[in-house]
């Protein structure tokens, strides 16, 4: 099993497979607090109407 991530700097290639189950893991957490698309629209519209 390999894992990739990137920042704004480099990418990153992860070969250990337990670590690549956590990042997995941690992913999956993060999918499951999102917002849906509309509600992140609905989001970044109301703040964008509060600086203007």
């Amino acid at each position: 099993m390999i894992g990739y991530a990137e920042s704004a700097v480099q990418g990153y290639l992860e070969r250990d497979s337990e670590s690549v189950r956590i990042l997995e893991r941690k992913y999956h957490q993060l999918q499951v607090g999102a917002l849906s698309e509309a509600d992140s629209l609905d989001m970044i519209r109301a703040a964008w109407e509060a600086l203007v």
